[in-house]
Order: C-alpha cells, then sequence, then structure tokens
C-alpha cells in the first residue's frame, strides 16, 4: 500500500507521508460538505487535526483547559461542532 502524502502549511513544514505532530493517531472521522474534512486525533497530545480531502492541513484544535483525561473519541455533530469525549466525559465545542 503506498502512503498518501500530507501537505503541511504551517512554516517550516511541508509535504510528507505523516503530520509530524501526529505520533499516536487514535481515531479518524469525516464530515460532511458544505467543507467535507476528515478530523484526526492524536492521542499523545490530545490535539485534533483538521484536514482537507486532499490531507492538507486546515487548522488544530487542542483543549483550552485541562480535561478530566486524554482525548479517547471524537465526532462531529449536525451543527457542526466538535464532540470529544474524555474521562467520563464528553465536550462540545464550536469551530471558528
Amino acid at each position: 500500500i503506498e502512503a498518501m502524502p500530507f501537505s503541511d502549511q504551517r512554516p517550516g513544514r511541508g509535504v510528507s507521508d505523516k503530520l509530524a505532530d501526529v505520533t499516536h493517531p487514535l481515531a479518524l472521522t469525516y464530515d460532511q460538505p458544505p467543507e467535507p474534512s476528515l478530523y484526526l486525533l492524536d492521542g499523545q497530545s490530545s490535539g485534533i487535526y483538521q484536514l482537507s480531502l486532499k490531507l492538507t492541513l486546515v487548522k488544530q484544535f487542542r483543549p483550552y483547559f485541562p480535561l478530566a483525561g486524554p482525548i479517547s473519541a471524537i465526532s462531529v455533530d449536525p451543527a457542526k461542532r466538535l464532540v470529544a469525549a474524555a474521562g467520563d466525559n464528553v465536550y462540545v465545542a464550536t469551530r471558528p
């Protein structure tokens, strides 16, 4: 199987077979149009990475406050909010 290249436009980054920040990919979820995206969860940092369908990094999301534990699952609800499970809690965040 051939690896698909990721494109990261942040300074000092570029095209690679992985995102340098993602060390423990844990979950991947799809968000439907009008802005179709993939959301990748890094289990090590609890970072959530929004990728275009061409695997270009669009945005990175991280918890503003410490959560009850590491994020273990993610989803996007019908209102286009990010939903994350951490510890025994579920968190909902609006996207800018």
